[in-house]
């Protein structure tokens, strides 16, 4: 028996605080005539986390911050090809600007709350997803760490502008990493070395201190990027974990980014794999 292929695929609960309470946008395909949660598969060499942040802006017209990682949740097809698994990654992600426009793919929007989303939803894997959102903490926040590097991994630019990142630190007047540079300027954030090297001196001797202080301005900001020297960025990302009372393993490859989520000073999940393509 050959074994099912498996297809990846990424989606979001896009949200918004309106006055009566958060508010949940869920879309109607008239292919299939359901409604759901915004998804869709992966193209090649794109991360999971770029497709679950594209697939929501083109269901949904609006641009998503992409926030917590919800879960990863697989289902079996059947088609002209064979049996499939499809497996989908969720992550929560805030509405920025934008406006839903009708298409051939999603013809209709709407904007309910949690609990009528989840009676409106098709698919039982769509509750299930909604189930899991409805107990994240709220709020949280993210934390991207990675080595500074003269090219930097292609998605980076990517993460960045859907992380929302607002705070940057780094260990040198220049990144040498040219999409976390060119960020910086697009944006008019600058880079706060004196943070950053007091972050890569810890790697030689710890200083729970500057941990502090990157979790303050984390907490402050809400999305923070650092980008430090290459051999300085395992021991960060460990000493975050540690206060946080949590054990994290070192980054693999020669990029190494992490993503960090935080609430407080509980350490949510720490995302790798789904930086990469």
């Amino acid at each position: 028996m050959t074994d099912p292929v498996v297809v990846r695929a990424a989606g979001g609960v896009l949200w918004r605080d309106a006055p009566a309470g958060r508010e949940i946008a869920i879309v109607h395909r008239p292919r299939y005539d359901d409604w759901s949660i915004p998804k869709g598969k992966c193209k090649p060499g794109e991360p999971l986390l770029l497709t679950g942040a594209r697939e929501v802006a083109e269901e949904t017209g609006f641009v998503p911050c992409v926030r917590a990682p919800i879960g990863r949740y697989s289902y079996r097809l059947s088609g002209q090809d064979g049996p499939a698994v499809k497996t989908v990654r969720y992550w929560s992600m805030a509405a920025m600007s934008g406006t839903f426009l009708a298409n051939d793919e999603v013809d209709e929007l709407v904007w309910v709350g949690l609990a009528e989303a989840a009676v409106a939803v098709s698919s039982l894997v769509d509750r299930k997803v909604l189930d899991a959102f409805a107990v994240l903490p709220s709020p949280t926040a993210t934390l991207l760490v990675g080595p500074s590097c003269r090219r930097s991994p292609k998605p980076l630019d990517g993460l960045l502008r859907h992380l929302g990142v607002a705070r940057m630190v780094s260990s040198a007047n220049s990144s040498n990493d040219t999409a976390f540079d060119r960020y910086a300027e697009r944006t008019g954030l600058s880079l706060d070395t004196a943070l950053g090297r007091e972050l890569a001196a810890a790697s030689r001797h710890p200083s729970a201190p500057a941990v502090r202080r990157l979790l303050k301005e984390v907490d402050e900001h809400r999305a923070v990027a650092v980008c430090i020297d290459r051999d300085a960025v395992a021991r960060l990302v460990a000493d975050v974990a540690l206060m946080c009372g949590r054990f994290a393993e070192p980054p693999a490859g020669e990029h190494g980014w992490s993503l960090l989520h935080l609430h407080g000073d509980d350490l949510l999940a720490i995302e790798r794999g789904e930086l990469r393509p």
